[in-house]
């Protein structure tokens, strides 16, 4: 389950991997150039939960730059990811990606 926090047009839960293609990425991969390039700042790890901190590089097919900062919580279990919580910049997600 992925859960995206904010107002904005990706903002909600997706299970799944077929939900999240269709959902997010397919969506994103529409309205930007060459996809998000994702500079990793920081991971801290402890036990089955895993913080990543980093700064989104991307531009979209409008012309409009989309340099969001995130921060991903996931929860690993068995070395698989069970749950990720993204937190970003939802009015700039709004300003390039619309409201849906």
């Amino acid at each position: 389950m992925d859960i995206f926090f904010g107002s904005h047009r990706f903002a909600g839960t997706f299970k799944g991997k077929d939900e999240l293609m269709t959902g997010l990425f397919t969506v994103i991969g529409e309205m930007l150039e060459d996809g998000i390039k994702l500079h990793v700042k920081s991971i801290v790890a402890d036990g089955g939960h895993v913080i990543v901190e980093g700064k989104g590089q991307a531009r979209s097919k409008s012309g409009l730059d989309y340099n969001n900062d995130y921060c991903l919580a996931f929860d690993v279990e068995a070395g698989k990811i069970q749950n990720v919580r993204e937190y970003l910049d939802s009015e700039l997600v709004t300003k390039v990606f619309g409201h849906g």
